[in-house]
């Protein structure tokens, strides 16, 4: 189960498990396993682990979202037990706040 949330300069992904941080194609840190609105995410992005268990994901974003709705696709990410993301990949839509 994911949970994704939006603001104008961040989107948050909430995990049910401990998510594999770093080490791997697989970690939630790649940014090549996120898509935003069909697109990968722009450069200067960053994504960082909020809590210590990777359970909540922050993605910033270089530039503001527009508000309204948009799409984050997530692919290949691997939780700390080694298991895939299912479905993979996992599409969320969700609301931007102003």
């Amino acid at each position: 189960m994911i949970d994704v949330q939006g603001a104008t300069l961040s989107v948050f992904a909430t995990f049910d498990r401990p998510m594999l941080q770093s080490g791997g194609t697989g970690a939630v840190t790649v940014a090549g396993n996120y898509q935003l609105d069909g697109q990968p995410l722009p450069a200067r992005s960053t994504i960082l682990c909020s809590t210590p268990q990777c359970t909540l994901v922050r993605i910033e974003l270089p530039t503001l979202l527009t508000p309204g709705a948009h799409t984050l696709r997530l692919v290949d990410l691997v939780s700390q037990a080694g298991a895939l993301l299912d479905p993979n990949p996992t599409v969320r839509t969700f609301q931007t706040r102003t």
